[in-house]
């Protein structure tokens, strides 16, 4: 996982305050801006207090099996940045569609899935009806 953004001045200050103010265990950054444009993929930070193992990483997704000490029950985590295109959205939906028949535990699920469910959900850009996710 490339964490390089994660120790710039900028990061830093989010961390201090965010991780701090609100005691978070667990962090995940999507559609991340870093100097020079954008970077792929979905970034990740937690507390040593906490175990994190990889299930599965997809372009779009990532599985993981968490413990947090103190935790009794351990549970699944997967956070999700889906593509704006609808083709690679629809795939999206059959290969998390995969992943749940293998859950066997408490599952959560964070999600930004790129997707307009309407035409008023986007205010300042003028968009088409083909534009809208018919997924949900």
């Amino acid at each position: 996982m490339e964490l390089l953004g994660l120790w710039t001045p900028h990061f830093s200050g989010f961390k201090k305050y965010y991780c701090r103010e609100f005691d978070l265990d667990i962090v995940a950054l999507l559609e991340t801006k870093v100097s020079g444009g954008r970077a792929r993929g979905i970034w990740m930070c937690w507390k040593s207090s906490v175990t994190m193992e990889v299930i599965a990483n997809h372009r779009q997704f990532v599985v993981f099996h968490v413990e947090i000490l103190g935790v009794v029950c351990p549970f699944f985590l997967t956070f999700v940045y889906g593509s704006p295109q609808g083709a690679k959205r629809r795939a999206l939906w059959e290969d998390l569609s995969i992943v749940a028949n293998f859950i066997n535990s408490p599952w959560v699920i964070m999600v930004d899935f790129n997707a307009l469910i309407s035409l008023e959900d986007k205010k300042k850009r003028k968009i088409s009806k083909k534009m809208i996710c018919s997924c949900f």
